[in-house]
């Protein structure tokens, strides 16, 4: 759940799309060690990913259980938690779940899918270790989407997708994905910042029917690219 360090640079994995969508798996490419799963649940007509660290099935309030990823009705945002409990279940503020992120997704007609990430900001310390602003709304109004769209946005980080080009030759657009992509889909992106579009802080591209990669480094966590690769995954637009 914590950002990953500096100093691990690029953390490369092996995303899984198992039940047609109803189950995704994550391992790290290198020794192929498994680190977490997503198992869907429909709640109200909303999509719910369940994310444990076990490869089947989940205990919500189980050790292993890491959080969950909760849609909106038409499938074009997604915010994520942690395991914490709803305002209204919450003894007291501590045990209000912290929101690690929200993810938007918008087309225009013909154009490539936008897709817009916000997170709580990481801070570095002295010390060289690294802290998130803990967000633990008590009402929709004290969340992520909420202050961003009220472009309160000094303890959030914003991530774009990178907008493929046009090939003229080729006919259509075309993202780079650094080799990291074999199959064109819609699914494949590229998040970066506004001021910074040749660094790249997490990359999802299909290499096979149900199968991607998905590379991440700081700031961002492994839950948090996770999620963002299965919100791609459901996303309508």
């Amino acid at each position: 759940m914590k950002p990953l360090p500096k100093a691990c640079g690029i953390v490369k994995c092996k995303f899984f799309r198992k039940k047609k969508g109803q189950e995704y798996q994550l391992y790290l490419q290198r020794g192929r060690r498994f680190l977490m799963s997503g198992h869907k649940r429909s709640v109200a007509g909303t999509l719910n990913m369940m994310v444990s660290m076990v490869q089947h099935g989940s205990d919500r309030y189980g050790r292993d259980f890491l959080g969950k990823m909760r849609g909106n009705w038409d499938a074009t945002g997604y915010t994520l938690y942690n395991g914490g409990l709803a305002p209204r279940d919450a003894r007291g503020a501590m045990d209000v779940r912290e929101e690690h992120g929200v993810v938007q997704f918008k087309l225009k007609d013909s154009e490539p899918r936008n897709m817009v990430t916000i997170l709580p900001k990481v801070v570095e310390e002295s010390d060289g270790i690294y802290t998130r602003k803990n967000l633990r709304p008590m009402s929709k109004r004290d969340g992520i989407q909420a202050k961003y769209e009220r472009a309160e946005i000094n303890h959030l980080d914003v991530l774009i997708n990178k907008q493929p080009e046009w090939d003229r030759k080729l006919g259509y657009h075309k993202l780079d994905m650094r080799d990291r992509a074999t199959e064109a889909s819609v699914k494949n992106f590229v998040l970066i910042r506004h001021h910074a579009r040749e660094h790249y802080i997490c990359l999802f591209g299909k290499i096979g029917v149900n199968t991607f990669n998905l590379d991440v480094q700081y700031p961002m966590s492994l839950f948090q690219a996770f999620c963002f690769a299965m919100a791609s995954c459901h996303a309508r637009t």
